[in-house]
């Protein structure tokens, strides 16, 4: 009876069609996994870039702070007065 089933045309051409869906929808989600990845990547990349230039914009404004500074105590050790 069992054996009846599955040789039937129909429930094999049925496990086939699904076979088929099944395969179609693995190939459409790893695609799209794929669209994903490289998507994400590019904002990986874009993200370390602006860290880069936030980085590079920090140690410039330290350098200028620490220029300042070093000025102001030559300002104040000469005896000129630094705020008027």
């Amino acid at each position: 009876m069992v054996r009846e089933i599955f040789s039937n045309p129909v429930i094999q051409y049925g496990f086939a069609g699904l076979s088929l869906i099944l395969l179609g929808f693995l190939w459409w989600l790893m695609k799209n996994l794929i669209r994903l990845i490289e998507d994400n990547n590019k904002v990986i990349v874009e993200n370390t870039d602006v860290i880069r230039s936030l980085i590079k914009n920090s140690d410039d404004q330290l350098s200028l702070q620490r220029r300042i500074h070093e000025n102001i105590i030559k300002l104040s050790s000469s005896g000129k007065r630094v705020m008027e």
